[in-house]
């Protein structure tokens, strides 16, 4: 499992279309679905229930997702927060005289 599947799974619950998803993250259906279909073995059960018409998250899947809204965000800080870090741009200047 790695945080751009779960990123992934993120998108595809707030679009409730995986066409719409992979098009928006600029991959395919297939890939996507595959993506979805590992995360969903690899938990051990169902994230959504597909139909015709798009998705809807099980129960397995509000439980993750909700889990994820607070999560991701911080996540997101803690990598840039990183990423400043790594490229010298943190830190604070105190000048006196």
């Amino acid at each position: 499992m790695n945080i751009e599947t779960l990123r992934s799974f993120a998108a595809v619950t707030e679009t409730a279309s995986l066409t719409k998803t992979a098009e928006r993250l600029r991959v395919s259906q297939s890939t996507l679905t595959r993506q979805i279909q590992a995360l969903e073995h690899e938990l051990g059960g169902r994230l959504f229930e597909r139909s015709p018409t798009g998705v809807a998250l099980t129960a397995a899947g509000h439980a993750l997702y909700d889990s994820l809204k607070a999560l991701l965000p911080q996540i997101d800080a803690a990598l840039g927060g990183v990423r400043r870090l790594a490229r010298g741009q943190s830190g604070s200047l105190r000048i006196g005289y």
